[in-house]
């Protein structure tokens, strides 16, 4: 419908604002302002083009550099992505460095790495080798010169950066138009305009009417019911679906045999809650605190792919015993692959199928008969432990589906390339990389079939491009003789112009061979006239030597007489060394217990000096000693006065 006056404007005014957030932003001035001033006035939307630049610094890319350098040195998991990207080059290390600044989980990582390592792995396939980035956008360069920015292909750098250029402004001119077609939308969507709110089916659930809710509803069955009635496992419902499901059940009152005459409204949306939280609690989607789980619930299933919270229903329950659950690394029961526990994939365990696989066991559990199984409380253990012994083995099943399906997403990538390609050479190489990327992969029959198809139409390609360019060479043979004649006439131009050149190259080398032979003659007789006077510096220096080592043996046994004379004459002088004083101590020694020497005397006591380091002693002498066990050393003998006058005798060896 039209818009009135009022919601035209306001049309107006948003894309104004969103477009004037774009320009301000390029221009590194405050973007959120020139945005609100746009909204209120059209005026500052078109000022803005002509405001002058304001100059800022470059930015680093994604995250900062010194959390970085951090993660890079000591994170080992962010260490192992760089160490498989570092042999493609920086521009893939900046790709991972952006990603990680977009999404920092480490759940997600393994798929990052994967993706980029499929794209880079293919340029390096096909011989393609990075020469720069310009603006964002890659620059590459193949083995025979020639430039390559997406699809297209040069054979000049200056053209490639040209192309990159204006494929980084297009981006953004896209970018751009996005945000302003978005916020068209918004104002359709808030003035009326468009048909959003007429989207019931927005969300993936399908609401049944109210008469065919009531003959199928749950009674007393299982709550997996709801799914086929709403056309989406329960196991998958969030919050927008618990919403419609309680508002239908709110419009279907009267229709529903739980509704009585005399229940009032509030009483039975108060029996609405309590249903709705009963089933949140038995999908998992809280636990049993009422604490919500959301954040374990997973995406949801992409088109096309099963949804395997079913799976379950379909087996009958003595499969779903207490030995089988403890068993589910094995496979479950003894049929069942260790690739597919109760028949569902290993990267299909979910938090959402786990919650349906517990409510099978727990059902099964009932009507088992066993005491065991039927108690819930251990049986609901057993799944845990299973759940969490098994998140490892999962979680890398789920990589490695992941690096399959980007290794995929490359082969169809370059099936796709090589549409668009009319060079053999482009598309062999594009050929190439699918063979290097499908190599050793794993895929199931649809995609080995994908794959083939794509190989099969690349090799189609292949020999198409190869057929014109064969005829495109038939085409221009008269051209390439006569250019060929014209470059053997060229070329024989160029060999008589090199032999000449080659005559003027050896005249010169002799005559520099002639100049250079005379000055190493030259140099070897300054070398012979420096060698003698080194030789004859070496004799001089030699007989100053010996002439000096002969002085200082003088001095030195000069030195030694002196300092003999000098201590032969303390010996004289030192009352330790009179001929009695030496007597007296060795008897007195001698006179004290021989245990304390092992039984050993002393016989002689030669060359005694006065100890100075006893003040307090009467006397300490030095001695040197010979004892009865033939030994000979220093002896230290102190005689001190106790406090009786007595003198004590100290003996130390």
């Amino acid at each position: 419908m039209l818009l009135s006056a009022s919601g035209a404007y306001f049309l107006v005014a948003l894309i104004a604002a969103a477009v004037s957030y774009v320009v301000a932003h390029r221009k590194g001035l405050n973007a959120v302002g020139w945005a609100w001033a746009s909204l209120l006035l059209l005026v500052p939307a078109a000022i803005l083009p002509f405001v002058p630049s304001r100059q800022r610094p470059e930015r680093s890319i994604g995250v900062p550099d010194e959390t970085w350098q951090a993660l890079l040195a000591y994170d080992p998991d962010i260490k192992a992505a760089v160490g498989r990207l570092a042999p493609y080059g920086a521009p893939p290390l900046d790709e991972l460095r952006r990603a990680w600044a977009a999404v920092p989980d480490k759940g997600a990582l393994p798929s990052m790495v994967s993706a980029i390592e499929a794209r880079w792995s293919g340029y390096t396939a096909v011989g393609l080798t990075h020469v720069e980035t310009q603006d964002g956008v890659a620059v590459l360069r193949d083995a025979a010169g020639h430039y390559h920015v997406g699809e297209r292909q040069t054979g000049d750098l200056r053209t490639a950066r040209l192309i990159a250029s204006a494929s980084a402004r297009r981006a953004r001119t896209s970018s751009v138009a996005g945000i302003v077609v978005g916020a068209a939308v918004l104002a359709a969507a808030v003035t009326g305009a468009g048909p959003a709110s007429a989207q019931p089916g927005a969300t993936g659930m399908t609401l049944p009417s109210c008469e065919t809710y009531d003959p199928e509803r749950p009674r007393g069955g299982t709550r997996e019911q709801l799914s086929d009635l709403f056309d989406l496992s329960i196991y998958r419902w969030g919050d927008a679906e618990y919403d419609r499901y309680r508002a239908f059940l709110l419009d279907c009152k009267r229709t529903l045999p739980g509704f009585r005459e005399d229940m009032t409204l509030r009483d039975w949306e108060a029996a609405v809650e309590k249903s709705i939280a009963t089933l949140k609690t038995y999908t998992g989607y809280v636990n049993r605190f009422g604490e919500p789980m959301g954040r374990q619930n997973g995406s949801r299933p992409r088109p096309g792919e099963p949804d395997y919270t079913r799976a379950f229903e379909i087996l009958s329950c003595d499969r779903f015993t207490e030995a089988t659950v403890n068993a589910w690394t094995s496979g479950g029961p003894p049929d069942a692959s260790t690739a597919a526990p109760f028949s569902v994939p290993l990267a299909a365990w979910h938090y959402e199928v786990w919650r349906a696989f517990e409510n099978r066991v727990l059902a099964c559990g009932k009507k088992s008969g066993s005491p065991v199984e039927a108690d819930e409380s251990w049986m609901r253990v057993i799944v845990s432990q299973q759940e969490a012994g098994n998140a490892a083995a999962i979680r890398q099943a789920q990589q490695e589906g992941a690096a399959g399906a980007a290794r995929l997403a490359g082969i169809l990538s370059r099936a796709a390339e090589a549409e668009n390609s009319t060079s053999a050479d482009d598309i062999a190489g594009k050929l190439k990389a699918v063979d290097a990327l499908a190599a050793g992969l794993k895929l199931a029959p649809a995609e080995a079939a994908q794959v083939a198809a794509a190989r099969a139409h690349i090799g189609a390609r292949l020999r198409a491009a190869r057929l014109a360019e064969a005829e495109a060479w038939e085409r221009d043979r008269p051209a390439r003789e006569a250019r060929a004649q014209q470059q053997e006439e060229e070329l024989a131009g160029l060999q008589r112009q090199n032999r000449e050149r080659d005559d003027a190259a050896a005249a010169e080398r002799e005559r520099a061979a002639r100049i250079e032979a005379e000055r190493q003659a030259g140099t070897r007789a300054q070398a012979e006239r420096q060698a003698a006077e080194a030789v004859a510096q070496q004799q001089r220096d030699a007989a100053q030597r010996t002439a000096d080592r002969a002085a200082q043996e003088r001095a030195a046994a000069e030195t030694l007489a002196r300092l003999r004379r000098e201590e032969e004459t303390a010996l004289a002088r030192d009352p330790c060394n009179r001929v009695e004083v030496r007597r007296q101590l060795m008897e007195a020694a001698n006179a004290m217990d021989r245990a304390r020497f092992g039984g050993r005397k002393l016989l002689d006591l030669t060359r005694g000096l006065t100890n100075s380091g006893q003040p307090d002693a009467v006397r300490s002498c030095v001695f040197d000693a010979e004892w009865s066990s033939g030994q000979r050393g220093l002896v230290t003998i102190t005689v001190r006065k106790n406090s009786f006058g007595d003198d004590l005798i100290e003996v130390r060896p």
